[in-house]
C-alpha cells in the first residue's frame, strides 16, 4: 500500500512539473506554467538570494513559487522537477503576456502563459548603480514638468507612494496624481519618468472648432494610470471666439494618433472660476476645444403655388330609353263556316255509308 501511495504522489508531481497536457474541467484549476534558467545582473551572474518574479494580468504574486529566490549563483530553478522553480499561476487566460522582474526591476522580457508548460528562459537585467550586491534601490519617478525637475516615490508594482500635484508657471494647468495610483509604462512596468510641456505645434482642431489657449503634451507615450488622474485647465474668457455661444460647451480633448482625431473627455466646466476639469487614464496631447456654432442658414420658403382647378367637364344628359316599336300582328282571317260545315257533313255522310255497307255485308 505504501508503494502505491508513493507512486501516486510521484505521478502527480510529474504531471504538474513536466508540462503534461493540461486538463480543463469544471472545478479543476488550470495547471501552472513553470520557468527556470540563468539570471544575469549588469552582465554578471546574479548572486545567491536574488529574487525572480513574474507579473501579469491575473498572475498571483507573493505566494510560494512566485517570487522564487536563487540558491545557486546565476541560476533560478532547474530542469529537475523536484527542485524549486518560478511557478506562474492564478486566474490567467491562455496566452496572457507575462513580464519578468529581478529584484523588483523589469527585465523587459516577456513570455506567453501556457497552462501546464515548462519553459527555460534566461533572464538579463540592468540595475542602476547604487544597488549594492544586486539588491534593488527604492524605485522613483523622475519627473520633468515644464522644465522643472522632481523626484517622486513609487513601489515595484507601480503604485505612487505620495500625491503628485503640480501647477504650471502660468497657472493655466494643474496635474494631480493621487497617492495609490498605479502608474505603468507601455511595457507594463512601473513608470520611471514623467514629462509635461507645451505643444508648440498641436494637430489642427476639428472643423468649426478652436483650440483655446495652449495645448500640452504629456509623456512618456503609452503611460497609463489606474484610477485615472485629474487634469485641470484654466481659460481666459477674453480668448474665447466671438462665435462661441456658451462657455459650458468647452471641453478638454486628447489627440488620438491612431485614428488621427481629437476625442472629447467628460468634463466639468466652472464658468465662475473659468476652469475645466477632466480625468485621464493615459498620456498624449491635451487641449481645450471650443466648438463654434455655424450661422443658421435662412430657410428659403418657396412661394405657394396656386392650386389649379381643372375645368369641370360637361356631363351629357342621360339618353332617354326608346322602346322598340311593337310588331304589328296581322288580323286573323275570318272563318269560312259554310266550307267548314260542308266538310263536316261530308265526313258524316261517308261515315254512315261505310257503316251501312259493313252491316249489309255482315247480314249476307
Amino acid at each position: 500500500m505504501k508503494k502505491v501511495i508513493t507512486f501516486g504522489v510521484l505521478a502527480c508531481v510529474l504531471l504538474l512539473t513536466l508540462g503534461a497536457v493540461p486538463i480543463y474541467a469544471q472545478g479543476i484549476p488550470a495547471l501552472p506554467h513553470a520557468f527556470y534558467g540563468t539570471v544575469t545582473i549588469n552582465n554578471s551572474p546574479a548572486p545567491v538570494s536574488t529574487q525572480v518574479e513574474a507579473r501579469g494580468t491575473g498572475v498571483a504574486t507573493g505566494i510560494a513559487g512566485n517570487p522564487t529566490t536563487t540558491t545557486v549563483k546565476g541560476i533560478y530553478g532547474t530542469s529537475n522537477p523536484f527542485e524549486p522553480r518560478l511557478i506562474v499561476q492564478g486566474d490567467i487566460e491562455e496566452d496572457t503576456l507575462i513580464t519578468f522582474y529581478v529584484n523588483g526591476y523589469s527585465t523587459r522580457q516577456t513570455a506567453e502563459w501556457d497552462s501546464g508548460a515548462v519553459t527555460e528562459l534566461d533572464l538579463t537585467v540592468t540595475i542602476p548603480t547604487g544597488a549594492a550586491g544586486g539588491i534593488a534601490v527604492k524605485p522613483t519617478i523622475k519627473a520633468k514638468l515644464f522644465g522643472v525637475s522632481f523626484t517622486f516615490s513609487i513601489d515595484k508594482y507601480g503604485k505612487i507612494l505620495e500625491t503628485i500635484k503640480f501647477t504650471s508657471k502660468d497657472g493655466k494647468f494643474t496635474l494631480t496624481i493621487p497617492k495609490g495610483t498605479i502608474a505603468l509604462d507601455k511595457y507594463g512596468d512601473p513608470l520611471e519618468t514623467l514629462e509635461a510641456d507645451v505643444d508648440e505645434s498641436p494637430p489642427d482642431p476639428p472643423e468649426d472648432a478652436h483650440i483655446i489657449g495652449l495645448a500640452y503634451n504629456f509623456g512618456p507615450d503609452g503611460a497609463t494610470f489606474d484610477p485615472p488622474i485629474t487634469v485641470e485647465f484654466t481659460y481666459d474668457p477674453d480668448d474665447l471666439p466671438e462665435d462661441l455661444e456658451d462657455e459650458e460647451d468647452l471641453v478638454i480633448a486628447y489627440y488620438d494618433e491612431d485614428d488621427d482625431e481629437w476625442v472629447e473627455l467628460d468634463c466639468v466646466v466652472d464658468t465662475v472660476n473659468n476652469t475645466i476639469t477632466a480625468s485621464v487614464s493615459h498620456f498624449t496631447t491635451f487641449a481645450i476645444i471650443g466648438a463654434v456654432t455655424p450661422p443658421e442658414e435662412e430657410e428659403v420658403v418657396p412661394p405657394e403655388e396656386e392650386e389649379v382647378v381643372p375645368p369641370e367637364e360637361e356631363v351629357a344628359p342621360p339618353e332617354e330609353e326608346v322602346a322598340p316599336p311593337e310588331k304589328e300582328v296581322p288580323p286573323k282571317p275570318p272563318v269560312n263556316w259554310p266550307v267548314v260545315g260542308g266538310i263536316i257533313g261530308g265526313v258524316i255522310v261517308v261515315g254512315l255509308l261505310v257503316f251501312f255497307l259493313a252491316r249489309r255485308r255482315r247480314a249476307a
